[in-house]
This record gives structure tokens, C-alpha cells and sequence, in this order.
């Protein structure tokens, strides 16, 4: 499972941006975009956040900011709030084609119909079990239940959808991380972040399994998820919000 990160404040916070496969960053003014030559030496993919509802395919200022990005060498787009039953099955088409035609991968989160999963490369599921009540910088931990969770996992996964989960949580709360990373880890999910809900102060990982290739599905015993792997097993507890490792030797 990659590591990313999802981070919307200066460059100058992190040092090692080496830490992640890739990187969701936005920054709308102009003359700071030049310094994200610098993260591309570090970062293998970088993705340029755009609100979806500022979409406008075949007109000159929105394609000669798609020019601007290409010229930057950027990876790809995250496409936020794609809600593509609120635009036009002509505005969506033309979007993707156009990000397309410059070689981006796109990341889409929001109300995306089965139609389209095919055509993006990740979908974020956004508060994947740790969520959050109240402003990003004055916040609560909601946790979101976890059947529902596994559910729209399932759903997602029926639709065509590669998964990314990007869970909120308080920075060093290692077992509420370990819980969102392991359970990320027994759905097979393509890649993982826990994020401070305001996206400006960045977390750095502090879970880390290398567990090899899944044996077999997961499966319910006494009331806990479990799934074997080549170097170990991973055992969530949903009634206690907890995730554990028991490695082989």
C-alpha cells in the first residue's frame, strides 16, 4: 500500500517529501507554482488540487492553466467534489479528455456515477473511518462506524473504483492511525494518508508494516476482522477501534 500525503499549506513545512509515493498540493497564486519544480525532485507524483465546480473544459483561461501545470511537469489532478450528477455528461467527458490529452492521472472524491470510475485513476474516500466534527482547526474525532465503511468499500470496488483513504485524526494518536492504516490495509486499498482535518499542518507517517501479499480474503472470527499475509497477520477490532499486527518469524 503507497503512502500520500494531502497538504494545502507552504512547501517549507516538510522537509523529506521523500516520505510519500505522491502528494496532493494546492496553491492558487502564481508566483509560488515555480517552486513546485523543487518538490517534483523529491515527490515521485504530484497531484494539483482543483475544485470540480471550477471545471471548464475548451475555455482559454481554464486550458492555459492546464498548459501551466504541464509546463510544471505535474503528475496529475485531484479533482475535488467531482459530483459529476451535477454537470453535464458533456462537461465531465470533455474534463477528463482534457486532462487526458496532457497525460494527467486524475483523483476524483464526491458523488461519482459507476460510468466514470473506469476513466480516473484513484477515488479518495475522504474520512475513512476517522472523521471529524466542528472547524479544522477547532475539531472533534467522529469516527464513522465501521460496517457502513466496509460497505461503501464493497460498493466502490463493484463500481470499478481503485481506493485511496485519506482518515482524520490528532497528530501522534498512534492507535487511532494504526486502526485507520490496518483496516486500509485489510481492504486492500491502494494508498493511505492520516491527515490534520485542516490539511495545512502535515502528518508524518508513523505506521509502518511491511507485510508482503494478502493470502486470502479477510474473514469474521469472534467478532474481529482478520486477514493473513505473507510476513504476518492483521487483526482489526471494530467494537474497540483498534488495529493489531502479529508478525511471522
Amino acid at each position: 500500500m503507497l503512502n500520500f500525503c494531502v497538504y494545502y499549506g507552504w512547501l517549507t513545512i516538510i522537509h523529506d517529501w521523500s516520505l510519500f509515493d505522491f502528494v496532493i498540493f494546492a496553491d492558487t497564486h502564481p508566483t509560488r507554482r515555480d517552486r513546485l519544480e523543487d518538490l517534483l525532485v523529491e515527490v515521485p507524483e504530484l497531484y494539483f488540487y482543483l475544485d470540480a465546480k471550477s471545471i471548464a473544459p475548451q475555455i482559454k483561461p481554464f486550458e492555459d492553466f492546464l498548459e501551466e501545470l504541464k509546463r510544471l511537469k505535474i503528475s496529475g489532478v485531484f479533482l475535488d467534489r467531482f459530483n459529476t450528477r451535477e454537470l453535464s455528461a458533456e462537461v465531465v467527458l470533455l474534463s477528463i479528455q482534457s486532462l487526458r490529452s496532457r497525460n494527467f492521472k486524475i483523483i476524483g472524491n464526491g458523488e461519482i456515477e459507476p460510468q466514470y470510475f473506469p476513466l480516473i485513476d484513484y477515488y479518495m474516500y475522504e474520512g475513512f473511518l476517522g472523521s471529524y466534527v466542528g472547524r479544522p482547526d477547532d475539531f472533534q474525532l467522529d469516527f464513522a462506524p465501521f460496517t457502513p465503511t466496509e460497505t461503501k468499500i464493497k460498493q466502490l470496488k463493484n463500481k470499478g473504483a481503485r481506493v485511496i483513504a485519506l482518515s482524520y485524526g490528532e497528530e501522534k494518536n498512534l492507535e487511532i492511525e494504526k486502526y485507520c492504516f490496518l483496516s486500509a490495509l485489510l481492504f486492500d486499498l491502494e494508498a493511505f494518508y492520516y491527515a490534520h482535518p485542516s490539511l495545512l499542518i502535515p502528518y508524518v507517517p508513523n505506521v509502518h508494516y511491511n507485510l508482503g501479499d494478502p493470502l486470502d480474503r479477510y474473514h469474521l472470527k469472534k467478532g474481529k476482522l482478520i486477514r493473513e499475509f505473507e510476513y504476518g497477520t492483521v487483526i482489526i477490532d471494530p467494537s474497540k477501534r483498534q488495529g493489531f499486527v502479529t508478525q511471522k518469524q
